[in-house]
């Protein structure tokens, strides 16, 4: 089975420049010229050299044909539409062939399968009584399938030569002139009767040819912008000639192929073919164009969508704002105010009075300075342990990377040891320059997650305290939705026509900061921990409104994102950035392309993204029609960054929890089960396969009893190795973002 997407990459290789290629539901191919884009059928399945051949024949009418539409007119109204079809074609597969001799092959493979599947019809023909169009047509396409079947004779041999040796259009209007004046001269008396009309008086109206027209298989479209003077005289500007002269340029390049025959539905080319006398015809190229038009697969629907572009920056909301919304929110002034609006305000009536507001307040604050508190002391292990291990792995891939060199100079601070060292001279040393690392933590802030923010929150002050030990740049936010009720907030993407639509708004919060100084950080710190602890037992109290949790609105986050890691990157100057997503679940399956307003889903059709930036399509998946693996690989090629994923399960090691993780990952077949489990428990993560992160890490993230263990003089050396061993695991595993990070980072110093 061919893959489109190597298919669109050779079409750009070919035609040596990013066009944009389109697989839509199309009978034949074209070439806008002026949006510079290759619209291909959406082929049925064929051997591989069959689409090269198809592909390496558009491309070549795209880099060859003239796409002046005066032109074309002008030469088909003097000879016959597939007279032009039949040299054009000789001459444009002839200019590819010679450009890239590794189609040759291709070419002829593909030839050679046409001709078994008889796409040409000859099994229903008389090869004795071919026409000389029929005969250059086979001859050029297929030489070795009808080598021996028919003979030239010397004038029309002449014309073979000629054919075979032609570069410019110009050339193929002559050419085409001077055949179909032979065909005329060496007509029957059968045929002239059956002539309905006199060639030589017969001119072609404006009527005969509108906007759109195709020449079959691969004519280029006409294009506004083509020479008019030119055109006019019915002959080729020095500038398209030059062009064609050379191989390397393509900017006489026309639309495709069948731009002449897409006007079948309005009769145009029809009235033509009634007035084109049989001898000025060829069938066998008319065989082969239907047959290629069979090939099409009509009833598959691409629909082709755009990234969008535009944010609105309103919904990344900055932490200053955001510490300074909970300072009010817990304040007596926002408390009694809010009471004003309402009577139960934004508090949902847990307070009765500002007193009891108040003392409940300062009864949240002390909890969460005591959770501060555990955390910090539970956490300088491991930050400190992380840091050596982060500046003891970055010195040894430096030292890795340095070189030596020996400047032939005696150092006479080595002279004393010549007798038994023979290295006593100075050398030069290079080291290297390290990249610049910086990471952007995006946490998955919808209600599912409530259970699991306690652990999670642990995490991210370790991270925090980390990065500001190592000096990395970082900065963590929260994504969810905006509530939908809220008037003064806008949707975050600025749509245009065709854009990708899937999660309409979508909000950013800045919790931590490398911008922060101390007094900020520890402040950020224990109000983020006001905030953790509500979702946590039964803890829970009123927070502010933007800071509790909703959906998950994965997909939108995912396009918000690049545009806040390209600002992080750009401002603190940064070559390497990680982008790490915390969240316990996929995004929604909904999404739409956006048209004039309109909305809609495409559940049958086939959904291609397109990145207009990196000229890549990412075909989604009929199957799954998840869009976030595609969205990750958008952000990831945009950007350059690697795209790390956690889950911290709040209910791992349960058999049924962990068979949910595997199942439709492709790890099931791959594996023993019940050993799996086992070293899975033991470890307390496992590195799961997630399309679109580079890795995917589901964290242990239960509660933990620990029984504090005494050590005593009685203990067995083998006791003592236990205990050792149970404690450094807990230690190991409660580490694991940490120790995956610093694995990423130092592997790319």
């Amino acid at each position: 089975m061919v893959k489109v997407q190597t298919k669109e990459k050779l079409a750009k290789l070919l035609a040596m420049e990013d066009i944009d290629v389109e697989h839509r539901q199309v009978k034949t191919a074209m070439f806008d010229v002026k949006s510079r884009c290759l619209v291909l059928p959406t082929w049925k399945d064929m051997p591989n050299h069959l689409y090269d051949l198809l592909v390496g024949h558009e491309v070549g009418h795209a880099l060859y044909t003239p796409a002046d539409e005066n032109t074309l007119k002008n030469i088909i109204g003097k000879t016959s539409k597939h007279c032009v079809n039949v040299v054009e074609d000789a001459r444009i597969e002839a200019l590819m062939k010679r450009r890239y001799p590794g189609l040759v092959k291709q070419f002829f493979n593909g030839y050679s399968h046409l001709i078994k599947e008889d796409f040409f019809g000859l099994s229903k023909m008389d090869v004795t009584r071919l026409n000389l169009l029929d005969k250059i047509n086979l001859h050029f396409k297929v030489p070795t399938a009808v080598a021996g079947l028919f003979e030239f004779n010397e004038i029309e041999q002449s014309f073979v030569d000629r054919i075979e040796n032609v570069k410019r259009f110009k050339e193929v209007e002559e050419l085409c002139i001077e055949i179909c004046d032979y065909i005329k001269e060496n007509r029957t008396e059968e045929e002239q009767e059956d002539s309905m009309f006199d060639e030589d008086s017969y001119t072609m109206s404006d009527e005969d040819f509108e906007d759109g027209e195709e020449m079959e298989m691969g004519e280029s479209q006409p294009s506004d912008e083509s020479a008019e003077e030119d055109s006019e005289k019915g002959e080729d500007s020095e500038d398209s000639e030059d062009s064609e002269e050379n191989a390397d340029e393509g900017e006489d390049s026309g639309e495709s192929d069948e731009e002449l025959d897409s006007v079948a539905n309005d009769g145009s080319p029809d009235k033509l073919e009634d007035h084109t006398p049989q001898d000025l015809k060829s069938e066998t190229y008319e065989n082969f164009e239907n047959s290629v038009n069979d090939l099409a697969d009509v009833d598959v629907e691409n629909v082709y969508t755009t990234i969008p572009e535009n944010v609105r920056y309103d919904n990344l909301i900055d932490y200053k704002k955001v510490y300074k919304n909970i300072d009010k929110f817990f304040s007596v002034e926002g408390y009694e105010a809010s009471k004003a609006e309402s009577n139960s305000g934004r508090y949902s009536g847990w307070y009765h009075s500002t007193p009891e507001f108040v003392r409940m307040t300062q009864t949240i604050f002390d909890k969460s300075k005591q959770t501060l508190t555990r955390i910090k002391r539970e956490s300088v292990k491991n930050v400190n342990h992380m840091a050596m291990e982060f500046e003891r792995k970055k010195c040894a891939d430096i030292y890795k990377r340095t070189s030596f060199s020996k400047t032939g100079v005696l150092d006479t601070n080595k002279m004393f040891s010549a007798k038994y060292n023979e290295d006593v001279f100075k050398k030069n040393v290079k080291t290297p320059d390290g990249k610049n690392h910086g990471l952007v933590m995006i946490v998955d802030w919808s209600g599912s997650m409530a259970q699991h923010l306690g652990g999670c929150g642990k995490q991210i002050i370790e991270f925090v305290l980390f990065c500001k030990k190592v000096n990395i740049p970082f900065e963590v936010y929260s994504f969810g939705d905006i509530n939908n009720e809220n008037p003064d907030k806008k949707q975050t993407f600025i749509y245009k026509p065709g854009d990708l639509k899937t999660d309409d708004k979508i909000s950013l919060r800045n919790y931590f900061s490398s911008r922060m100084n101390a007094r900020e950080l520890n402040n950020a710190m224990l109000k983020f921990c006001v905030i953790t602890d509500s979702f946590c037992g039964y803890q829970q109290y009123p927070i502010p409104e933007e800071d509790t949790l909703g959906d998950t609105p994965l997909n939108g986050a995912i396009l918000f994102s690049e545009h806040v890691v390209r600002d992080f990157k750009k401002r603190n100057n940064l070559q390497e950035v990680h982008l790490v997503w915390i969240t316990d679940g996929e995004g929604n399956k909904r999404y739409g392309v956006h048209k004039s307003e309109s909305f809609g889903y495409y559940t049958r059709k086939r959904l291609i993204i397109q990145d207009k930036k990196m000229k890549k399509s990412y075909p989604v998946s009929k199957t799954r029609r998840n869009i976030t693996p595609y969205l990750l690989e958008i952000v990831k090629d945009r950007l350059g960054c690697n795209v790390i994923g956690f889950f911290l399960d709040a209910k791992y090691g349960k058999k049924y929890e962990m068979m949910n993780h595997i199942y439709g990952s492709g790890m099931v077949n791959q594996m023993n089960i019940s050993d799996w489990l086992k070293q899975a428990r033991k470890d307390g993560y496992f590195t799961k396969s997630e399309q679109g992160y580079d890795e995917y890490y589901v964290i242990n993230n239960a509660p933990k009893i620990i029984k504090p263990v005494e050590m005593n003089e009685k203990m067995t050396n083998r006791k003592l190795a236990t205990v050792f061993s149970s404690n450094n695991n807990q230690f190991k595993n409660s580490r694991v973002i940490l120790s995956k990070f610093i694995d990423l980072i130092t592997s790319q110093i």
